[in-house]
């Protein structure tokens, strides 16, 4: 799997710098796109975004510096300068049309769950799983509100039973096919679960090498710990059920 740039957002919020609704940006990009070259102009939905943002967002602290500031135009590429727009750009926090655009959480206002990364933004998680020429396919787009799954992850282009559920928008790691590898992998009184990794079985419950669940203790045995491999059997004068 690959994660890298978003296409555009096609959303009615406005965008935080030019105020244009994103979805109305979009259209006329595809419009204006498909004008180009009497129609044979190449589109790229994956960079145009951040080209709009980025203009956007450079025009916005310039305004910032020279108007509101009322700082003169011949102080740019001044050592003062610099500083002042640097300052002015890790504290800028807006809808960009590749998503939320902000700097480094330190700055306020910060993030809860904290933004540790140069910028908030939508990016493409994208797997392998067609042909050639056609290699990538669109998996999910992951936000800061979490990840929107487009389709199922498969462990396999030649497989494509050995997978895991993901189109309904989240995925069902319940119903996940599970590599042999990975089962084996889990000490005895244990079993591997797709959320936890390999999880202790519970007293009254074991699991031997290779188990896919914990079963529980048969009729006259006996597990009184977690993390057991057999059931032990009842000593003489007492039983189990």
């Amino acid at each position: 799997m690959v994660s890298g740039r978003s296409p555009i957002q096609r959303l009615n919020s406005p965008h935080g710098l030019s105020g244009r609704p994103l979805i109305d940006i979009a259209d006329e990009y595809d419009l204006r796109c498909q004008q180009f070259g009497n129609g044979q102009g190449a589109c790229d939905v994956l960079w145009t975004g951040y080209f709009y943002d980025s203009l956007w967002h450079l025009a916005g602290i310039l305004h910032t510096y020279l108007i509101e500031q009322n700082n003169p135009l011949s102080s740019l590429g001044s050592p003062e300068s610099l500083e002042g727009l640097f300052n002015l750009s890790v504290h800028v926090d807006y809808l960009g049309l590749t998503g939320r655009v902000r700097q480094f959480n330190s700055i306020e206002p910060t993030t809860e769950p904290p933004s540790y990364g140069d910028r908030d933004g939508v990016q493409l998680v994208r797997q392998i799983q067609g042909g050639r020429g056609n290699e990538f396919v669109e998996l999910a787009l992951r936000t800061s509100d979490g990840i929107a799954w487009y389709t199922d992850l498969i462990w396999s282009p030649s497989d494509s039973s050995k997978r895991v559920p993901c189109s309904s928008g989240t995925c069902d790691l319940t119903a996940a096919w599970v590599p042999s590898d990975r089962i084996s992998a889990c000490f005895p009184g244990t079993v591997f679960s797709v959320e936890l990794g390999c999880v202790s079985c519970e007293a009254g419950r074991f699991a031997s090498v290779g188990m896919l669940e914990c079963e529980p203790c048969n009729v006259g045995t006996f597990a009184n710990e977690s993390r057991m491999d057999s059931c032990r059997p009842c000593s003489a004068g007492s039983f189990s059920n």
